[in-house]
């Protein structure tokens, strides 16, 4: 059953909270997960600043540090951006942010109310993490540890959510 995601107005952080921590005991294997993600109409939003609107907004990832989002992960991302929904990979090493304008990572263009296919396979043995959206995949070198926990929907970075954000995964 797919369950709802909101960021309410004024707030960066998702609800319900989520902490879905993994271990994996072998590092000789890789491990895959699989969601399926909705933008419905609450995906659509206008937070009033070009530099806002241009955000990324995380929708949902893998963390190697279980105490820090934005350091060793992998995640899906997405915007409303010149009047369309846009989805893509995001990743972050240590401390920076690897994303599309740096990275020329493809974009997809999904209409609202559409379901898209999303994984993140981590193959531990070569610290090399693929995330696939749609018919786009991309693969990240980010080191890669044995204990990893679900990064929830999250808004922005400099602007709250305009409006309540909402996914289905």
């Amino acid at each position: 059953m797919m369950k709802r995601y909101t960021v309410p107005k004024g707030q960066h952080a998702g609800r319900p909270r989520i902490f879905n921590i993994h271990f994996q005991w072998n590092r000789r294997k890789i491990r895959r997960i699989e969601k399926h993600v909705l933008l419905p109409d609450a995906f659509r939003y206008d937070t009033g600043r070009a530099d806002c609107q241009h955000d990324w907004n995380k929708l949902w990832g893998i963390t190697f540090n279980p105490f820090k989002s934005n350091h060793n992960a992998v995640m899906l991302a997405g915007r409303w951006y010149n009047d369309r929904a846009e989805v893509t990979a995001y990743a972050n090493r240590g401390g920076d942010n690897l994303h599309p304008p740096a990275l020329d990572i493809p974009i997809l263009s999904p209409g609202l109310n559409t379901w898209i296919d999303t994984a993140i396979e981590i193959d531990y043995r070569a610290d090399l993490v693929q995330v696939e959206y749609g018919s786009h995949r991309h693969i990240f070198d980010v080191p890669t540890c044995r204990l990893t926990r679900e990064i929830n929907i999250w808004f922005g970075g400099n602007c709250t959510a305009p409006s309540d954000f909402s996914i289905y995964k």
